[in-house]
């Protein structure tokens, strides 16, 4: 064994330790506020876990984990889209107030006119393409924070969802998948049938109605295996028909996103254990909340142990998600003052956590370059907001107000 092995390994064992070292400081640190908190609540010690084993990992373990990390973040941004999938419950619909998509609306067509406008940002400097930026034009809209029907949180009832429908999340859904199909054509699909020619699945159309049909047909599997199954086995039928078509999409090119999303609207609405799927997707999105920081922070370890990140992008994205603030207040003076929407209903400085969830899906589409600069100006525009949120929000609202009084 030589001594650059050597290294690798200790600093390997270094890293688990530290990893190990980590949890448990913030298991047995329940203080309330503080350093400790914050990086609890942003969930930034399951990213510098998912670093430091990227960054050390060996090369025989990392092989390993490069194989199934597509499969990994498929099966994760299926879930995800079929909690927002879940949302859309027809029978509620005629429950939810116009006020937030009215607004939802406005800011999503002001940051389609900056986007529109950075199309014309030279190629060469940016290093970004106009079918690039319909997919991060998608992570942008869903980084839209989830609202909630109540702010306390209550027993579960046969008419009480979880999470309100967003129109920006579906809107981001719908972009990502554009785009990424676009930069990831796949291999042909031959579908061999009795007594009729091939069907052949080689094309943009194609995977857009494949990816529905897939969609449709896990959800169809979902709802018929749970509709007799115990409800110890319950999460585990759903978790396997999801991971079930977020396979067979990975392989085939089409987008996990919407197959998820299609899955989780079909079973919302056919399943007869509506509370069983709530409250499995509630607790089983929470928990997997730590897979998506810590796949994260493995992705930007590897390449920031490769040394391959694309700053220019990097710096492009980081401006661009530094704006919405900007776009979500100008959206909301533009729509919410016209309807009387509350000032407080717009969560102007918070960046869902599907929008990692977005940009975790086209990394297995992009060059793990501009993935992982993606993923660390998501990251950094997060801490940015969770430091800044507090007292920029409060001068907004002060600013407000006194331009109101003036009127």
């Amino acid at each position: 064994m030589n001594q650059m092995a050597e290294i690798d390994i200790v600093l390997f064992v270094a890293a688990v330790v530290f990893c190990v070292a980590l949890y448990a400081l913030l298991a047995f640190n329940k203080s309330q506020g503080g350093w400790v908190e914050s990086i609890r609540l942003m969930r930034l010690h399951h990213v510098a876990v998912g670093m430091a084993m990227g960054y050390t990992c060996l090369s025989p373990l990392r092989n390993i984990a490069d194989m199934g990390l597509p499969l990994v973040v498929a099966f994760l941004c299926a879930w995800f889209a079929m909690a927002v999938g879940c949302t859309i419950d027809l029978r509620m619909l005629r429950k939810v107030g116009l006020q937030m998509a009215i607004i939802e609306l406005a800011q999503l067509a002001l940051l389609g006119a900056v986007l529109l406008l950075m199309i014309y940002v030279p190629e060469n400097n940016m290093h970004i393409s106009g079918v690039a930026l319909w997919a991060v034009g998608g992570v942008c809209a869903a980084s839209w924070p989830e609202q909630r029907w109540s702010e306390k949180k209550k027993r579960l009832s046969a008419l009480t969802p979880h999470w309100m429908p967003s129109v920006a999340i579906l809107v981001g859904i719908l972009l990502l998948g554009v785009g990424s199909m676009q930069i990831h054509t796949g291999s042909p699909i031959f579908i061999y049938q009795p007594f009729s020619n091939s069907l052949l699945i080689n094309g943009f159309t194609e995977r857009i109605l494949g990816s529905i049909v897939l969609g449709a047909l896990v959800g169809l599997l979902a709802d018929l295996a749970t509709r007799g199954a115990p409800s110890r086995y319950f999460p585990y039928v759903v978790a396997g028909s999801l991971m079930l078509g977020a396979g067979i999409g990975s392989s085939v090119a089409f987008e996990p996103l919407w197959v998820g999303a299609i899955a989780g609207f079909w079973l919302i609405n056919a399943t007869l254990r509506r509370v069983a799927v709530l409250a499995l997707v509630e607790g089983g999105t929470d928990t997997l909340k730590a897979g998506v920081y810590i796949v994260v922070g493995w992705i930007l370890g590897v390449q920031w142990m490769q040394g391959d990140i694309n700053a220019p992008l990097l710096l492009w994205s980081f401006l661009l998600l530094l704006l919405l603030p900007a776009i979500r207040l100008v959206g909301w003076r533009i729509a919410g003052e016209q309807i009387g929407a509350n000032i407080g209903q717009v969560q102007w400085f918070v960046l869902g956590d599907f929008a990692l969830v977005t940009a975790l899906s086209l990394t297995t589409f992009v060059d793990p370059a501009s993935g992982a600069a993606l993923l660390a100006a998501l990251l950094l525009s997060k801490v940015v907001f969770a430091a800044s949120a507090g007292w920029l929000t409060g001068l907004a609202v002060r600013l407000l107000e006194s331009r109101e009084k003036r009127i």
